[in-house]
């Protein structure tokens, strides 16, 4: 085919070939990176909670009782919002054997670890609160605070 079949044709081509790509690419962005980023960033609010509560969490039954409150709902918020994120990565097996996430149980012992820091921060032990605090980042790899 020569001459303005060829060309029309070419054209037809390279604009289908190019919705496909596009349509695909959104399609990973929207179903597999958005996600992945998600849980990024909820491990990234778990380091700003770790830290913004650390005072109230490493001091049980010291702080007010409404601040203390509110600690206890931003803990329980955090491991929620970990496992949910997490939850929300389809293949998330495969990404976690190719290391592109963290690791599954890594982030359920985190999200165990908020929930304790969560239940004890009216009265329990600041030993314990201090493990749980190092358990959470260690499993996450954050910074040292």
């Amino acid at each position: 085919m020569t001459g303005t079949g060829g060309i029309l044709l070419t054209s037809v081509i390279t604009v289908v070939a190019g919705v496909l790509i596009f349509v695909t690419g959104q399609l990973v962005l929207h179903f597999l990176i958005k996600p992945m980023a998600d849980q990024r960033e909820a491990i990234g609010k778990a380091a700003d909670t770790l830290i913004f509560y650390a005072n109230i969490y490493v001091n049980p039954g010291v702080a007010s009782k409404e601040k203390a409150d509110e600690a206890a709902e931003a803990l329980r918020q955090t491991a929620a919002l970990l496992r949910v994120r997490t939850h929300a990565v389809p293949g998330y097996s495969q990404l976690e054997s190719l290391g592109l996430v963290v690791r599954r149980d890594s982030i359920d012992v985190a999200a165990r670890a908020f929930m304790g820091l969560s239940n004890s921060v009216h009265k329990g032990d600041p030993t314990e609160n201090y493990g749980w605090q190092q358990q959470i980042k260690e499993t996450l790899s954050l910074p040292e605070i």
